[in-house]
């Protein structure tokens, strides 16, 4: 059952996701910034 699962396994492949799509959506906005600076994307 689910209840097996350690909570601190489950908390830690959380906390990755958590933190990877952090560096997923750091790495985003930069690239829309950038769009925006050579004129790709109106703010």
């Amino acid at each position: 059952s689910e209840f097996d699962v350690p909570y601190q396994k489950v908390y830690d492949k959380k906390k990755a996701i958590k933190d990877g799509s952090t560096l997923i959506w750091q790495y985003a906005e930069k690239l829309i910034d950038e769009s925006v600076e050579k004129g790709i994307l109106k703010k």
